[in-house]
């Protein structure tokens, strides 16, 4: 599953991401932007808009989110801990289905 990220909202998610200061295995590998650390699975947001996933605190690997339920909450949870609700309401779904996230 993989969000479309419109080219107006790069900025704003390079802004994200140029205040990020904890230097771990996804940042590095695929230059994403932190939606949540700490408590649970790190998850994170690529510029190709896959949502990584890494449950570290069980040891294992990264992956790629292919529930969109588990995608969208990652959004969600993202938004609310960055503090940036364009992040929430600026993201659609890819290739199939180009319906948009909306609030409740």
């Amino acid at each position: 599953m993989r969000f479309e990220i419109p080219s107006t909202l790069i900025a704003e998610l390079r802004r994200l991401q140029s205040t990020q200061s904890y230097p771990d295995e996804v940042l590095q590998s695929e230059g994403a932007v932190v939606l949540s650390l700490g408590l649970g699975p790190a998850m994170y947001l690529t510029f190709d808009g896959r949502i990584i996933v890494h449950p570290y605190m069980e040891n294992l690997p990264p992956y790629e989110v292919s529930d969109s339920k588990e995608a969208c909450c990652a959004i969600v949870v993202g938004a609310k801990n960055r503090k940036s609700l364009l992040v929430a309401f600026s993201l659609t779904f890819a290739p199939k289905k180009r319906s948009r996230l909306r609030t409740v």
